[in-house]
C-alpha cells in the first residue's frame, strides 16, 4: 500500500470519528446547558463530556492533523499554504477522504486577484499522482489554528461552554 493510500484511509477513519465526536460533545453541551437553565436535577454526569472532549481534542484531532500534514509533505506544501492543483487555487486548511475512494479532498479559502485569501470556501480533489504546486502566500499560524477544527455548534454559548470544559482538561 502506498503512503498516499495509507494516509488517505487514515484520514477517512479519523475524519468520521472527529465528525461524530464533535456532534456528540455539541449535543451533550446544549442538552446540559438547557437542563441547567430549567433547574433540572440531577444534571448529566459532566465526566462523560470530559471523556469525549479528551478523546476528540487530545487524541483524534492531533492524529488527523498529523495525517493532513503527511499528505501535504507528500505533495510539497504545509497547511495554510497557497496551493494550486489544475485550475484551482486555494489556501489549504483541512482535508477529507471518502471510504473506498481514491482521492483526498483539500478544503480551503479561494484566492482573490491580489493573492490574498477570500472568504469563499473551495476545494480540490487530489489523487496519488496529482500535481500540486505551492505558490507564494500562506495563512498566519494563528489564523490557521482557528480554522482547522471549527466545530459543529454555531451557538456561541455552547462554544464557550465547551472551551471552558476543555481548559479544565489541559
Amino acid at each position: 500500500m502506498s503512503a498516499f493510500t495509507d494516509t488517505k484511509n487514515k484520514i477517512n477513519t479519523l475524519t468520521r470519528a472527529e465528525y461524530r465526536y464533535d456532534g456528540l460533545v455539541s449535543a451533550f453541551a446544549l442538552h446540559y446547558l438547557e437542563l441547567s437553565d430549567f433547574g433540572y436535577k440531577p444534571l448529566p454526569d459532566i465526566s462523560i463530556l470530559h471523556e469525549w472532549l479528551r478523546h476528540l481534542n487530545l487524541e483524534i484531532r492531533p492524529q488527523l492533523r498529523e495525517q493532513w500534514d503527511r499528505i501535504g509533505k507528500l505533495f510539497g506544501f504545509d497547511l495554510g499554504d497557497r496551493i494550486q492543483c489544475g485550475d484551482t487555487e486555494l489556501y489549504a486548511i483541512r482535508m477529507s477522504a471518502d471510504p473506498g475512494g481514491s482521492v483526498v479532498r483539500i478544503y480551503g479559502f479561494g484566492v482573490k486577484k491580489d493573492g490574498s485569501p477570500s472568504q469563499t470556501v473551495t476545494s480540490v480533489e487530489i489523487k496519488e499522482r496529482s500535481k500540486v504546486s505551492k505558490l507564494d502566500g500562506c495563512l498566519k499560524p494563528a489564523e490557521l489554528e482557528n480554522l482547522l477544527f471549527p466545530g459543529s455548534s454555531s451557538l456561541p454559548r455552547v462554544k464557550v461552554f465547551l472551551n471552558d470544559q476543555l481548559k479544565k482538561l489541559k
